[in-house]
C-alpha cells in the first residue's frame, strides 16, 4: 500500500513538471536580416522608439521597405507575424495607408519560429511518461 501511495505522489510530480514544461511552448525567436524573412510570415509590426505600426503585404525594393497599413482590428497570429525595429523614428515614413522605411535603418528583424528540438524532446518525455505510467499500472507488485 505504501508502494503505490508514493507512486502516485511521484507521478502527480512528474506530471505537474511536465505541464509547467509544456506551457512554455515550443517556439522560439529568431532574428534575420530583412531580405531572409521567411515568406509565410505575412504580417509585420514595425516599431520605432514609442510608436508602432501593423502592416501587411509589404515588399523590398531598391532599399526601400513598403508596406501596407491598417489591419488594426484583424487579429495576427504570433506565428505569422514578423517584429521590424527602426531607429531613427523619423525613418518611417507614412503616406496614407503606405509605410515606407529605408532597409538601412533598420535594426533587427525578429519572428517566432517552431524548435523542433524542443518538440522533439517534448514528444519523447511525453511518450516515456507515458510509458512509464502504463508498466507501474500493468505491473504485477
Amino acid at each position: 500500500m505504501l508502494h503505490k501511495l508514493s507512486l502516485r505522489k511521484a507521478l502527480k510530480t512528474v506530471m505537474f513538471l511536465l505541464t509547467c514544461l509544456l506551457m512554455t511552448g515550443c517556439y522560439i525567436t529568431r532574428s534575420a536580416t530583412v531580405s531572409t524573412i521567411p515568406a509565410e510570415k505575412r504580417f509585420m509590426i514595425i516599431h520605432a522608439d514609442e510608436n508602432l505600426w501593423r502592416a501587411r503585404d509589404y515588399s523590398i525594393a531598391d532599399g526601400i521597405l513598403t508596406a501596407q497599413l491598417g489591419i488594426d482590428t484583424v487579429k495576427i497570429k504570433t506565428t505569422k507575424t514578423v517584429h521590424i525595429y527602426v531607429a531613427p523614428a523619423s525613418a518611417v515614413t507614412v503616406e496614407g495607408a503606405t509605410l515606407t522605411v529605408p532597409v538601412v535603418n533598420i535594426g533587427k528583424a525578429d519572428y517566432q519560429g517552431i524548435d523542433w528540438l524542443e518538440v522533439l524532446g517534448l514528444t519523447a518525455g511525453a511518450a516515456y511518461l507515458l510509458y512509464m505510467i502504463i508498466v507501474s499500472l500493468v505491473s504485477p507488485f
